[in-house]
């Protein structure tokens, strides 16, 4: 079916939705939180349904992410059609009834988050799964493979390459900030990515950027780590494990 685009200047966080008048959505088969196909020139994505009623009729309402990534523009025609459940959805709820997953049913989760198939309830289930559940050691190899794939990776060309987690937050926020230069000074390799404020006023890379620079390109990070063994940078924006630093912000038992 065929729609023209009302483009809506409101961000959504990265969400990927649209929305549909009653009757569109009637005439298309979809009901609110469906999945819909939506297909420009040689572009495709899946974006969730919300059904709006006084929305106009054969017109489809995109945020700014969907437009951005689509190349549309307002009053351009779009097809649009009801799409299938994404198949790691079904994954999703067989972990929740405490099944063990496969390796190829994690990757298909991981996958589909950082693609947006998942809305924030599905991946908040998934969560929620994770910690009644917990993860067996092949599931979690698996996840943590996942991560890694979805994203850039970076080769210092040697190794150990070590790195440290901690609880985070107000108590944790700056355990980075002693930990790697005494690990550094011991003559090893640790490259930190940190977040910005998550659960607190200020996170790791924000007391950092107190001191030092922390938004480097990976060119830069390589420089410094070359000449300090170190680094304390903020990751938001390396596209390093997008599974963990978009919407997909894991609180599992492994950390």
């Amino acid at each position: 079916m065929k729609l023209n685009v009302e483009a809506l200047m409101i961000t959504t966080g990265g969400s990927r939705i649209a929305i549909l008048s009653d009757e569109t959505a009637s005439s298309l088969g979809v009901h609110s939180s469906d999945r819909i196909d939506i297909n420009y020139g040689d572009k495709q994505m899946v974006a969730i349904a919300n059904i709006a009623p006084y929305f106009p009729k054969n017109r489809i309402g995109l945020y700014q992410e969907t437009t951005q990534a689509l190349g549309v523009k307002e009053d351009e025609a779009v097809d649009v059609l009801l799409a299938p459940l994404p198949e790691s959805l079904f994954n999703v709820r067989a972990k929740l009834h405490g099944e063990r997953l496969r390796e190829k049913d994690i990757y298909g989760i991981v996958n589909d988050v950082v693609e947006r198939h998942l809305s924030n309830a599905e991946i908040a289930a998934f969560l929620t799964a994770l910690s009644i559940h917990g993860l067996s050691t092949g599931e979690n190899e698996a996840l943590s493979r996942a991560m890694v794939a979805s994203g850039k990776t970076l080769d210092f060309g040697k190794g150990p390459i070590l790195d440290k987690h901690s609880v985070g937050g107000i108590p944790g926020d700056k355990t980075s900030m002693l930990v790697v230069p005494i690990v550094a000074a011991a003559i090893y390799t640790i490259p930190k990515t940190s977040s910005r404020a998550i659960t607190s006023p200020s996170g790791t890379a924000d007391r950092v950027e107190t001191l030092c620079p922390v938004n480097l390109a990976i060119d830069e990070i390589k420089d410094v780590v070359a000449k300090t063994n170190a680094c304390l940078v903020w990751g938001g924006s390396l596209e390093l494990a997008p599974a963990m630093t978009s919407s997909f912000k894991l609180s599992t038992p492994w950390e």
